[in-house]
């Protein structure tokens, strides 16, 4: 699936990267631990500083319940924002697509989520216990069907517009004293409601004024 996606993101004209490209893991030489390779995973992802970040799944359940099936898409823990909206952006494209009927947007606090820089999604399409989930992901058009869910998501999603943040800084020789910090947010698209907008230094939410010229 992530392979299907990473063509059409390519085609589209995206600049698009992926962790790994075979059945293989991240760990280190001399290294067996799961956390070992989801931090391979998080430096990969802090080396390239994307615009967005998806972790591609399919679920299970530690009773077996082979009828047991819903699409579950995570968005980072505490990031109502960025990581919500893409979520809601992809998790209606699958949900729709796959014609899953249990579907929930739950917020997730896995490690590549907990630790991603960007906005960050986790998707379980389908559960792969489920021996009809099984089968159909045998076939390479499946596999196409949930990779085009994820692409028109990515599409609903950018098409909203992504802020872009600069440092303003004082003009020509004038020194400016105090704590005041100046930012401008470009947003090209127009999706953005400034009154969505939230500033927060080191964890903490700061009032901020609004110029929306």
């Amino acid at each position: 699936v992530a392979l299907y996606l990473w063509g059409l993101l390519h085609d589209a004209g995206a600049d698009v990267s992926l962790t790994r490209a075979s059945d293989r893991d991240l760990l280190p030489t001399g290294e067996a631990a799961l956390a070992a390779d989801l931090r391979q995973r998080v430096a990969r992802l802090d080396s390239l500083q994307p615009d967005v970040f998806l972790s591609l799944h399919h679920n299970s359940n530690a009773e077996l319940d082979r009828e047991r099936n819903a699409v579950e898409t995570y968005y980072k823990l505490g990031d109502a924002g960025a990581s919500y909206d893409l979520a809601r952006a992809i998790h209606a494209r699958l949900a729709r697509g796959l014609g899953i009927e249990r579907a929930e947007i739950r917020p997730g606090n896995y490690f590549v989520l907990r630790h991603a820089s960007t906005a960050a999604v986790l998707g379980e399409a389908s559960y792969l216990s489920h021996p009809g989930v099984e089968s159909k992901l045998r076939l390479a058009e499946k596999q196409l069907l949930e990779a085009e869910a994820y692409y028109l998501g990515l599409i609903d999603y950018f098409s909203r517009g992504v802020p872009r943040v600069r440092r303003l800084d004082a003009h020509g020789d004038t020194l400016r004293a105090g704590d005041e910090l100046v930012f401008e947010i470009r947003d090209d698209a127009g999706g953005i409601d400034p009154a969505s907008v939230r500033l927060s230094w080191n964890g903490r939410t700061l009032p901020a004024a609004f110029d929306a010229t």
